[in-house]
């Protein structure tokens, strides 16, 4: 039953990361509009998560393996997710909310790389070496 709380809160944490990197998309006209944002800059915000996962990648197993597996980086990484939401509603005018717009996106892209190499960690770590594809890929999935 622990197991399967953890793969909940793990998946949880994985889709509530993706949901705040695509909000500003799906609404880039609204956001422009009320905050009073060029295209450019809103278009701006979905480059987070790409720039931190190509410089952060590398890294993200030692930081996993760092701060103790599985459940302490589903930990850490719902506290950044919600983090990330939360600057998103301080009010303000439109140059600090953009600041904090471009904040939050990058602090959800740090748990988004980090809740997306735990699969290959606890592969490496808890599966055989024949499996570990099969196992991480199931993770993921």
């Amino acid at each position: 039953m622990e197991a399967c709380l953890e793969l909940t809160a793990y998946a949880a944490t994985s889709a509530l990361s993706a949901a705040l990197w695509l909000a500003y998309a799906p609404s880039a006209k609204a956001v422009e509009r009320r905050f009073g944002w060029s295209p450019s800059q809103v278009a701006a915000l979905g480059l987070w998560p790409p720039v931190v996962a190509l410089v952060g990648a590398p890294l993200a197993p030692r930081i996993v393996d760092r701060l103790g597996g599985a459940r302490q980086t589903t930990t850490c990484c719902a506290l950044l997710v919600a983090i990330a939401a939360a600057v998103r509603v301080v009010p303000g005018d439109a140059s600090l909310r953009l600041g904090l717009a471009h904040a939050g996106g990058a602090v959800n892209a740090v748990a988004g790389v980090l809740i997306l190499s735990t699969p290959a960690v606890v592969s490496r770590l808890s599966v055989s070496p024949p499996r570990r594809g099969g196992a991480a890929a199931w993770l993921l999935a």
